[in-house]
């Protein structure tokens, strides 16, 4: 969390108080919430703060009548600046004020760090699932031409896909360099969206799709081959048609 300013009740502390106190909300905070697909708060995520909310905190009061009502998005220049406007209204925290201020700000965002493992531990497992559903064959790797197929109707909103399928088609890919990348797009792009989380979901619904489609075309095949070498001995097959 950093070291904490000076108790000293003087303009330049205040300063300093007010200072730490817009970095947390500002970036602290703000880089914790799940953001939407555009990179800005929802309401519903705005809401979920207040609701957080202890009983007399100054910081959630104005937020209480600020952004209660808010039916917009906010970017991280309108959501910084929800912080802004309480000091322009409240000014400066003296030290008691900001260490209540600060108490909050902080459970708040451990609260927030726990939500978040809980969305990349989501997303792994969904990842790991996606990678069983593709691997029909069930040999713990994928070759690049078969990735390939899956192209088309997955969203792939990590892009792990799309970016195994750009290698040379004798390749193959297994279950631990699969969620190798996983783990690397998570670590230089941050804790996944509810909304990717959505999108990968969705993805494994289709890719299941997928394979039990081409399961049933299999069969068919199968099924028709079967007939064809039945009627070369029979005259009259039995389920197979004249």
């Amino acid at each position: 969390m950093g070291a904490k300013p000076s108790s000293h009740d003087t303009p330049a502390g205040a300063a300093i108080r007010t200072a730490d106190l817009d970095r947390m909300w500002c970036s602290n905070i703000f880089q914790q919430m799940d953001l939407d697909r555009d990179g800005e708060v929802a309401p519903k995520e705005i809401k979920a703060v207040i609701r957080a909310c202890p009983d007399n905190n100054p910081l959630c009061d104005f937020l209480k009548e600020e952004a209660s009502s808010r039916q917009e998005s906010l970017s991280k220049w309108d959501f910084c600046n929800l912080f802004s406007g309480y000091i322009k209204v409240a000014g400066d925290p003296d030290e008691f004020t900001y260490r209540r201020i600060r108490s909050w700000l902080e459970t708040l965002e451990r609260g927030m760090e726990r939500s978040a493992q809980l969305r990349i531990y989501e997303m792994k497992s969904i990842q790991k699932t996606i990678f069983k559903a593709m691997d029909v064959e069930g040999k713990g790797k994928l070759e690049v031409k078969d990735l390939r197929t899956y192209m088309d109707f997955v969203k792939d909103p990590y892009n792990i896909i799309r970016i195994f399928a750009q290698r040379y088609n004798y390749m193959k890919i297994s279950q631990e360099e699969y969620m190798d990348a996983v783990d690397t797009y998570i670590d230089n792009h941050g804790t996944p969206r509810k909304c990717h989380i959505e999108d990968v979901r969705e993805d494994l619904i289709h890719i299941s799709a997928e394979n039990r489609r081409r399961m049933v075309n299999h069969l068919g095949k199968a099924w028709n081959q079967s007939c064809g070498l039945m009627r070369g001995f029979f005259s009259h097959s039995f389920g197979c048609g004249a």
